[in-house]
């Protein structure tokens, strides 16, 4: 639409790519329907100084690669006040708010399919977990903009909502309890396009990374998490495929460091041309030197973390440089993350990779079985620097470096520490001062006794000895002599 004087539908309207209101509103009249299928999903572009929609509209979401039935976070598009709960229920395979589940929980029959999440609820009586934030709506609640909502779907599934369009920045407000599980908040996509979470800006008191679920079953699934990098224009960090681009009517997880925040979702966060979150933008070049992590059992079901370097990073959590792990997955599939502390991360940054000591992993099962610990992602480290990973169950180091898969058998009774992730580093002429310790040992090699030689190292240094399957086999810590 490119006219001051604006356009009025007559006539049904389907688009399935771009509505762009360069100049002047389109007066919709009901008769305007943004289509969703496995093509891709239309999308309205509001440039600044151009039109909007006016009168009601229809948006529709299309499931892209669903693999079945399971609970997927959804978002309203429209304006407050325009569209209800009530609109899903043409939509799911089976409409159920059950309100008992609010004050019973899971016990409750029939079993509702759709939910909002509320963190308050963690205060009330019970345990401290995350799934005590989810309840029930009623039918005539209104969605609210910027906020998420859950619904069992089945593979083919369209939801589509109607109401009037929102062209205008969301504010959201956040609240964080004093439980150690508090602060999670399920937002949505509030606009009939894409948005980007790069370009929606930080604010304090709200962490930086962003989640989106993704079933695997009726009651199962894993999250991917996405990070922004903190310098703007250089590209974040995802795992399990998580990106920037949040799709329109999705619905995904962020978390509050602190109450009384408000993040707010902006237009300028909207891409001007046509994009499909379905196909992923493919990542830019990082420098950021990264270590990623993926645990797979034998049917092929995944879970990855991932450790990265940046100078502006701290050794605990920040929310700049840290992605938490909101949920251990079921249904079959693994778990993995890396420890900081008490906090489990699914993106973990660190300062310096020259003085990180090891790093606790930690790894879950929902099924006893083989796994394989694999290394997909090695990059941008230093010359010289080898990614080891420790397994004390069988007092065993095997090199990512060299060979990036380890497999191994774990009992879905485990919970205890198990693997630690080490980067060892050998001098070279390209290495940093701090690796310039012109390690020596002699004689080698040797049937007897041997003498390390570390000059320039300060205060205690750790020695391992290792055999051929990277097995420790001795282990020691020796006070560095005056001048070497």
């Amino acid at each position: 639409v490119s006219n001051p004087a604006g356009a009025t539908l007559l006539n049904p309207l389907a688009v399935r790519h771009v509505l762009r209101l360069t100049a002047g509103n389109l007066a919709s009249n009901g008769f305007l329907t943004l289509r969703s299928d496995a093509t891709g999903t239309a999308m309205v572009v509001n440039p600044a100084g151009g039109g909007i929609v006016t009168g009601a509209a229809t948006m529709e979401r299309f499931i892209n690669n669903a693999t079945g039935a399971g609970y997927r976070h959804y978002a309203s598009p429209m304006q407050s006040g325009t569209a209800t709960v009530q609109q899903f229920a043409d939509d799911l395979p089976v409409f159920e708010l059950n309100p008992a589940y609010n004050t019973s929980g899971n016990v409750v029959n029939p079993f509702p399919t759709m939910f909002q999440y509320d963190e308050t609820r963690l205060n009330l009586p019970g345990t401290d977990s995350f799934d005590r934030g989810w309840r029930v709506p009623l039918a005539t609640d209104p969605l609210v903009p910027g906020r998420g909502y859950t619904a069992q779907t089945g593979p083919t599934t369209v939801v589509d909502l109607t109401g009037t369009l929102a062209s205008a920045d969301v504010p959201v407000p956040l609240t964080r309890g004093a439980l150690v599980n508090s602060g999670w908040h399920l937002l949505g996509n509030p606009f009939p396009s894409p948005l980007d979470w790069d370009l929606v800006p930080a604010v304090p008191g709200v962490d930086r990374a962003l989640y989106v679920f993704v079933p695997s079953g009726p009651y199962t699934g894993t999250y991917r998490s996405y990070l922004p990098n903190p310098v703007a224009g250089e590209p974040g960090i995802g795992t399990n495929g998580g990106t920037p681009d949040v799709a329109a009517m999705q619905g995904f997880f962020v978390r509050a460091a602190a109450t009384g925040a408000t993040l707010t979702l902006p237009t300028a966060a909207r891409p001007a041309t046509y994009r499909n979150p379905v196909f992923a933008r493919g990542p830019a070049a990082d420098l950021r030197p990264l270590v990623r992590l993926r645990v797979a059992n034998a049917a092929g079901q995944a879970d990855e973390t991932v450790v990265y370097f940046d100078p502006s990073a701290v050794a605990g959590f920040s929310p700049a440089h840290d992605a938490h792990k909101v949920q251990l997955n079921g249904g079959g599939f693994p778990s993995l993350w890396s420890q900081a502390g008490p906090l489990a991360l699914s993106i973990n940054g660190l300062p310096d990779v020259f003085r990180t000591p090891s790093i606790p992993l930690g790894v879950q099962v929902s099924q006893t079985g083989s796994f394989t610990l694999t290394a997909p992602e090695l990059r941008n480290l230093p010359a010289g620097t080898e990614v080891w990973l420790e397994d004390q169950a069988v007092n065993r180091r095997h090199n990512l470096s060299q060979l990036p898969t380890y497999p191994f058998n774990m009992s879905v009774g485990f919970t205890g520490p198990r693997f630690f992730l080490w980067f060892q580093h050998r001098p070279t002429a390209t290495a940093p001062a701090a690796l310039q310790v012109n390690a020596q040992v002699y004689p080698n090699p040797t049937a007897g006794t041997a003498t390390v030689e570390v000059a320039g190292a300060s205060g205690p240094v750790e020695l391992e000895l290792v055999n051929v399957l990277g097995q420790a086999v001795h282990h020691r810590t020796a006070q560095a002599h005056a001048g070497l």
